[in-house]
């Protein structure tokens, strides 16, 4: 059975063991594992992974860095590991001793993958093979789960404008599934909550956002796919974190006014996802063209989504709630209705130059109003 071992120095942080030492780049490839998320796969999957697939622009630029004179072509900072049984450490009868990985059990890399790839990159790609003895440093994290892991790896990349925040979101939702909605702080519930909705309308089988979000470590459809279906460049519009930003007005408006006290994440999420899918459905009626080929249009892109959750945000649901209105697709359509951009396809297509011209948060606000002046 196939093993390394490397020296590594023991030391607790609040009662949890970790290590730190250094290991050749080689044997850090060969005895760890990535745990990547499946956009296939439910969150609550117990095979949902939560890293991202490395962006290949940035493992190249760190090999060619490694070669430049300028930094020293050295990476100081450690990677972050963790073991997901007891590591099998030997003192020399203080805190300094040798750690043993089991080939068939590796180390589950938690945080960074783009130094560890790159350094791969390198090798592999531009022949590097110096790069094998190259020494990296690590933490170590001893006898945790993958809930742990995900806990650290947002704490880690949370705020850090390289991670994606889709795929922080859904760390989130699955820390929330493993551990109950106590376990979410409540200035970061709404992100669970619509990231719960995103899901369920994005799996929701002939609905408008059915397949037209592109979840975390997905990607648009690419051209071979296309190519056999043109159908598919008319999908995956959306990307989750604009929807999900997008809709925080609606949820704390709902928060104020319509979800019941006590209500847990999931009856808040799939309250949602039916507002939203009856609001969404009401305008698919009520300016059908739009809503055909749909990568010609903007309604279903950033500029649609946004303007749209501002406006049902304030006043429609506003209105509707005062008006006793309950939130169903033919009360939505009614209320609607006023709006003289839905019912002008052309306001909306990318060629027009009218709604695609608002694209900024700025623009966004500005497009909201426009469909606000048209109710009065």
């Amino acid at each position: 059975m196939a093993h390394a071992t490397f020296s590594a120095l023991r030391f607790e942080q609040r009662g949890q063991t970790l290590y730190t030492g250094f290991a050749p780049a080689s044997t850090l490839l060969e005895y760890t594992h990535i745990d990547r998320y499946n956009p296939a796969l439910a969150n609550d999957d117990p095979n949902q992974g939560y890293q991202r697939e490395p962006e290949q622009g940035r493992l190249s630029h760190l090999a060619m860095n490694m070669v430049r004179k300028e930094g020293g072509g050295i990476l100081p900072t450690a990677i972050l590991l963790s073991s997901r049984e007891p590591v099998d450490f030997t003192s020399d009868g203080n805190c300094h001793g040798t750690i043993v990985v089991d080939g068939d059990k590796p180390f589950e890399v938690v945080d960074g993958q783009t130094r560890l790839l790159g350094i791969k990159h390198g090798i592999e790609k531009r022949g590097q093979t110096d790069l094998l003895g190259f020494q990296m440093p690590f933490v170590l994290l001893d006898n945790v789960d993958k809930l742990m892991e995900m806990v650290q790896f947002k704490i880690v990349n949370g705020e850090s404008k390289s991670v994606r925040t889709d795929l922080v979101n859904m760390i989130l939702t699955q820390v929330a599934a493993a551990k109950g909605d106590d376990a979410i702080k409540e200035s970061e519930r709404w992100r669970v909550v619509a990231t719960r909705a995103v899901e369920i309308l994005n799996a929701e089988p002939g609905g408008v956002w059915g397949d037209m979000i592109v979840l975390p470590n997905a990607t648009a459809y690419p051209k071979t796919d296309i190519e056999a279906d043109p159908a598919l460049a008319h999908r995956r519009l959306a990307r989750a974190t604009s929807f999900i930003t997008s809709v925080k007005p609606v949820i704390d408006w709902m928060s104020e006014f319509h979800f019941a006290d006590g209500d847990d994440i999931d009856t808040e999420s799939r309250e949602l996802a039916r507002v939203l899918g009856e609001y969404w459905s009401a305008i698919c009626d009520l300016i059908p063209n739009a809503f055909g080929d749909r990568n010609d249009y903007v309604i279903q892109k950033t500029p649609g989504v946004f303007a749209l959750h501002m406006l049902l945000a304030k006043p429609i649901l506003r209105d509707m709630y005062r008006a006793r209105r309950p939130y169903t697709k033919d009360d939505f359509k009614i209320m609607l209705e006023p709006i003289a951009e839905l019912s002008d396809s052309k306001f909306w297509h990318t060629a027009e130059r009218r709604a695609s011209t608002y694209g900024s948060m700025r623009g966004f606000s500005e497009l909201a109003q426009v469909l606000r002046d048209s109710l009065t």
